[in-house]
């Protein structure tokens, strides 16, 4: 490790001198030639490109508009790079079908992403500046490397320029196209990698909150995973008078998934504030820059409210009024021949009769109506405050907005009407400002409600 760093450290320093060597060409600054401080470099830089134990994960975009892709590699001293990486088989060009073979099933979630292994010759260049080419063909650098305009490559580049080099990571761009190139070392084997890669992606962006608060500075902006993959798309809410909620000024930037986060393909820059990487912060609640000025910060109570399923009480963690008024709901129901009862916090189900789905406390059913069974939901929306991270404060709505719901069950004839008094009790003594906690804040499936004197969870 420790000749490791004093290669990269040589190779830092050589980078600098061969970038003004047109400057300092006499012999009083060095006692060696330009050609050979450049061939003394090259050496350096092969010699860290073949120290890597594990190999490396390049994270390469192939230009300046396009995701980011996980690849792994190892260099030899032979010149030989040997390589691997995890796509969709529509990616492949057609010439590689024939005799490609796929070597693993990535995952089963995805059976169209493969992890394919290939080789091919590689060499440091000596031109304005170093230059890592890879020299001969092979099947994974081609999938990158052929036009975009085909339809199937995506303009990418095998001839990479040296930009910088540090202990941690050497950072190099595309000749031709101009996408940015980041290695790292590899930590683990080459498809467990990968394929944690593809799982925290899958995590962060599929399987959970999907929109998302980004900070920047002053401003509070919205974003999420754009059209593409690997796309991040970003801007203003604008609510109109009629409640219609639309996106401004939306922007979009590509990154990729590296092992505490993402990585932008290039600097993000917004209100005078600019990241290149965003890490997982303490508690994994939010994905930050390194002086916290840049933060992405899933909105869990906004993803509550947008999805057509309820979160369960969890009759365990409920106490005093909450547990006596829950209770009577629970036991309401059944009386008047409810089975399947479910009783929590979320949308209802059903298309109100005016206005949006309503977002609050939730109980629903199935009961039979002569020969045929029916769910019936009865829901009593809350005016939320979210103004503050993690807390919620719940007020009921002056006015239901849907008015399926309370003011026609206290009219209705038959059983209903014996839900008018636990349904309200219920909704009442939930009325309250909460501290919001969950035990994932990306993919969420139990959030825990805290005031000064009252408690509960709910689980999705």
């Amino acid at each position: 490790m420790r000749k490791n760093k004093r290669y990269l450290m040589v190779a830092a320093a050589l980078a600098t001198m061969t970038l003004s060597s047109c400057l300092f060409e006499e012999d009083d600054y060095f006692d060696k030639t330009p050609s050979k401080r450049i061939e003394a470099f090259d050496d350096d830089l092969a010699n860290i490109l073949t120290s890597a134990e594990k190999g490396w994960c390049v994270q390469y975009f192939p230009n300046d508009t396009t995701r980011g892709y996980n690849i792994m590699a190892n260099f030899t001293a032979s010149g030989v790079c040997h390589m691997a990486c995890a796509f969709d088989r529509k990616l492949v060009s057609n010439a590689d079908l024939g005799d490609l073979k796929v070597v693993y099933e990535l995952t089963e979630e995805n059976p169209n992403q493969y992890y394919r292994e290939d080789t091919c010759l590689y060499e440091i260049k000596r031109q304005n500046g170093p230059v890592l080419a890879m020299t001969s063909y092979n099947t994974i650098l081609s999938t990158f490397v052929e036009p975009a305009g085909d339809g199937l490559g995506l303009g990418g580049d095998d001839h990479l320029v040296l930009v910088s080099v540090s202990a941690d990571e050497i950072q190099l761009k595309g000749e031709r196209n101009g996408g940015r190139v980041y290695m790292v070392p590899a930590t683990d084997e080459w498809k467990n990698e990968l394929k944690a890669r593809y799982e925290d992606y899958q995590h962060v962006f599929k399987r959970g909150i999907t929109t998302f608060k980004l900070l920047a500075g002053n401003d509070a902006l919205v974003c999420r995973e754009g059209k593409g993959t690997g796309i991040l798309q970003y801007g203003q809410l604008y609510v109109d008078k009629s409640g219609t909620t639309s996106w401004i000024g939306v922007e979009t930037a590509p990154f990729i998934m590296t092992a505490n986060g993402i990585r932008f393909q290039k600097k993000f820059v917004r209100n005078e504030v600019s990241a290149d990487v965003l890490n997982y912060n303490e508690n994994r609640s939010a994905l930050v820059s390194a002086d916290g000025k840049v933060q992405i910060v899933p909105e869990y109570e906004a993803y509550l409210s947008s999805h057509d399923e309820v979160w369960q009480f969890d009759a365990n963690s409920l106490q005093g009024d909450l547990l006596t008024t829950y209770q009577a709901l629970a036991d309401a129901m059944k009386t008047t021949g409810f089975t399947g009862v479910k009783i929590g916090l979320g949308r209802a189900t059903a298309m109100p009769t005016t206005g949006n789905k309503v977002w609050g406390l939730v109980a629903y059913g199935q009961r039979r109506v002569g020969r045929q069974t029916f769910t019936f939901t009865f829901v009593l929306g809350y005016d939320a405050d979210v103004s503050q991270p993690q807390r919620i404060g719940l007020t009921l709505e002056s006015v239901q907005r849907d008015k399926t719901y309370l003011d026609n069950i206290e009219s209705a004839s038959g059983s209903y009407r014996a839900l008018y008094e636990p349904l309200n009790a219920l909704a009442k003594a939930l009325e309250g400002t909460y501290d919001v906690s969950v035990n994932d804040y990306f993919a969420p499936d139990t959030a825990i409600y805290k005031s000064t004197n009252v408690s509960f969870q709910i689980n999705k």
